[in-house]
């Protein structure tokens, strides 16, 4: 994930996973996202499930298949309204589609903000 675009796009939700996260994350490179400075950890991709599931806006990652194969999975969003699978894409792996579904829930939650 680009975090360096997200916190440029989407600045009140990014306000919120900070306050989330205690203030304790920055950006060391576009797409890394970390914990203090000091640590130089990384912040764990799962939280944001965590974070978002705090803020109202629930991501689910869904299996699709095809002829009882998996094809592919797509993400669905419920933010109160029901937004079900909402770019309608199938990605071919889950990293790609819950990448997909955070940049979209960070999209929501700037709008409801």
């Amino acid at each position: 994930m680009n975090f360096k675009q997200i916190f440029e796009q989407y600045p009140k939700a990014w306000e919120k996973l900070k306050f989330f996260a205690g203030y304790n994350i920055f950006v060391k490179e576009e797409k890394l996202l970390y914990w203090v400075e000091e640590y130089k950890e990384p912040y764990p991709i799962c939280n944001l499930y965590y974070f978002f599931d705090a803020v109202g806006v629930v991501i689910t990652i869904e299996v699709s298949y095809e002829s009882g194969v998996i094809s592919g999975f797509y993400f669905m969003i419920d933010a109160g309204n029901s937004v079900q699978n909402a770019n309608g894409l199938i990605y071919s792996t889950r990293p790609e589609a819950e990448e997909a579904g955070f940049i979209k829930a960070f999209e929501i939650l700037e709008n409801k903000l």
